[in-house]
């Protein structure tokens, strides 16, 4: 039976594996290769009215 699982949890890894594309990420994005020093990118945002009262 352990061995049937292990079996089982190997097969499922190796199908799992091409679905990473971090590689891909960081080759179109090269500052995201910064790691800790990478700073999120900023976007614009309306500020909401003050509430009455």
């Amino acid at each position: 039976m352990k061995k049937l699982f292990s079996i089982f949890m190997l097969g499922a890894a190796v199908l799992a594996a091409p679905a990473q594309t971090t590689r891909e990420e960081v080759f179109e994005t090269i500052e995201k290769a910064g790691g800790v020093y990478y700073a999120y990118p900023v976007s614009e945002s309306q500020n909401t009215p003050a509430p009455k009262g």
